[in-house]
C-alpha cells in the first residue's frame, strides 16, 4: 500500500487539489518517512511471503529468517532516518525478540531446521538449543527404529513359523543365519545417534566440498 502510494504520489498531490474539499495535504517530511517505511518494511514483507508458501515446508526456514531480520533491523537502525522511521524499526526489532526469543527452543522448529540440508546447526545461535534439538531428533529416531525392529521380528517369526529353526538340517537355517546377520547391532538409541551423526557429517562434507568446487572455478 505505501509503496503505490509512493510511486503514485504526483498524481495523489494534484488529484487532492482538484478536490472541492479542503483536504489535508501529507507534508515533504510524511512523504519521505512513507519512502523509508517502504524499506524498512520489504524485508519483512518477503518473510511473510516465504512462510506463507503452501507448496512446500517452511518450517525449518523460521530460526534463520527471525536471525536475518533482526540482522536487516540492526542494520536499519544505522541509516540516518527520519526519527518516526528509527521508532517504527526500534518497535519491529522489540517485536521480533518478545515474539521469537525462544523459537529455537521449539521442538518442532528445532528438529525441522536440524533437518534441512540447507541449515543443520549451523543457523542456531544457540548452541544449547542445536544440542537440544540434535537429542530430540535422536529420540525420534530411535523410536521409528526400535518399532520398525519389532515389525521386522514379528515379520521373521511368522515366516519362518513353520520350520523348527534350532534344527541344524532344518532347509531354513540358512535364512535364519542371514535375517540374524543383517539385525541392527546394539539397542536403538545407540543406533539413531550413529545414524544421525553420519548424516550430519554427509552434509557437511557435502558443503566442504562444493566450497572447495567454487574456489577451484
Amino acid at each position: 500500500m505505501l509503496e503505490r502510494i509512493v510511486e503514485i504520489k504526483d498524481a495523489v498531490k494534484t488529484s487532492l487539489v482538484l478536490f472541492t474539499v479542503d483536504f489535508e495535504q501529507l507534508t515533504d517530511e510524511e512523504w519521505n518517512i512513507c519512502s523509508e517505511l517502504c524499506s524498512v518494511l520489504k524485508p519483512f514483507a518477503q518473510v511473510s511471503t516465504q512462510l506463507s508458501a503452501e507448496s512446500y515446508p517452511t518450517g525449518s526456514q523460521v530460526i534463520v529468517l527471525t536471525r536475518g531480520l533482526l540482522s536487516v533491523c540492526a542494520e536499519l537502525l544505522k541509516r540516518p532516518f527520519n526519527s518516526v522511521t528509527g521508532t517504527v524499526i526500534e518497535e519491529l526489532t522489540k517485536g521480533l525478540k518478545d515474539r521469537f526469543h525462544n523459537v529455537e527452543m521449539s521442538k518442532s522448529i528445532g528438529v525441522a531446521t536440524l533437518l534441512d540440508p540447507r541449515f543443520k546447526s549451523l543457523v542456531f545461535e544457540s548452541r544449547v538449543a542445536a544440542d537440544n534439538a540434535k537429542k530430540q531428533l535422536i529420540e525420534l529416531v530411535a523410536q521409528k527404529m526400535g518399532d520398525r525392529r519389532v515389525t521386522n521380528t514379528g515379520q521373521s517369526h511368522e515366516t519362518v513359523s513353520t520350520s523348527t529353526t534350532t534344527d541344524p538340517l532344518s532347509v531354513w537355517g540358512v535364512y535364519d543365519a542371514i535375517v540374524k546377520s543383517t539385525q541392527p547391532q546394539g539397542t536403538p538409541q545407540s543406533a539413531a545417534i550413529v545414524e544421525v551423526q553420519s548424516r550430519e557429517g554427509k552434509i557437511q562434507h557435502s558443503g566442504h566440498f562444493r566450497a572447495m568446487r567454487k574456489n577451484i572455478f
